[in-house]
């Protein structure tokens, strides 16, 4: 009887089975470099699956999961895309989505995603927190290199609006005049160091020893020797930062 019993259970369909919960950026479709900031608040309790979608041809092109609770950031291509939600507990796949319960959400109107002028990258604030879901506009803007940082800590008095600079305090100093050099007149020879002696302001110093050349030293007992390469200065090595404005 047990055997029967054991038989039929495992005939019975077995009820589908909740994936692992992703996390962040799924895939992006576009062809397109993802740089432009879009933000997303929700409440705990479900999670959220994203789509970028085109107007004109109703494909998706980028898809995310946010995770109930938590301030989700990711970078979108740019262009104009309709922002659709699914919604649930108890993530099933792309195809389910989050089963029979799966609640859907769209955004009023394509939202635009570019860049204006050469330092300011538009996006957008989603809040879904409460029940009148919000949107509003949400920007990265390139950060002050280190010479505007340098300037806008300098203690030198700077013009405001309708102001002229002050000038620098001056002091009492008097200004500091280099010796003026010597020369014998025309008619007369320079003059002349003895033999052996060393001339004005001359320092002795012995040379530097060379180094031997691989090929003349024996194997195995540093023939081979590396030439360090030189290090990329600060400005190079120095990326654009972007920081949040509005």
């Amino acid at each position: 009887m047990i055997r029967i019993l054991a038989l039929l259970l495992l005939l019975l369909p077995a009820p589908a089975l909740a994936e692992l919960r992703p996390q962040g950026l799924m895939w992006n479709r576009s062809g397109l470099p993802a740089t432009l900031p879009l933000q997303v608040r929700t409440d705990p309790g479900r999670d959220w699956y994203l789509t970028l979608v085109r107007p004109d041809t109703g494909q998706a092109v980028l898809a995310a999961y946010v995770r109930g609770g938590t301030v989700f950031r990711v970078l979108v291509p740019p262009g104009d895309y309709f922002v659709r939600f699914a919604y649930g507990n108890g993530w099933r796949g792309e195809t389910a989505l989050f089963g029979p319960g799966t609640g859907h959400l769209e955004i009023d109107g394509p939202l635009h995603f570019g860049v204006e002028g050469t330092s300011r990258r538009v996006g957008h604030l989603i809040d879904l927190r409460r029940e009148a879901k919000t949107v509003q506009l949400f920007g990265l803007c390139r950060a002050q290199d280190t010479r505007e940082a340098a300037d806008l800590t300098s203690t030198r008095p700077r013009a405001g609006p309708g102001l002229t600079p002050q000038p620098l305090p001056k002091t009492d100093l008097p200004p500091t005049r280099r010796p003026a050099q010597v020369l014998p007149p025309p008619d007369q020879p320079p003059p002349t160091t003895p033999e052996g002696a060393l001339p004005p302001f001359a320092r002795p110093f012995t040379e530097r020893p060379r180094l031997p050349a691989a090929a003349a030293l024996p194997a195995g007992q540093g023939g081979g020797f590396t030439v360090p390469r030189p290090r990329a200065s600060a400005d190079a090595r120095q990326r654009p930062r972007w920081k949040i404005c509005d």
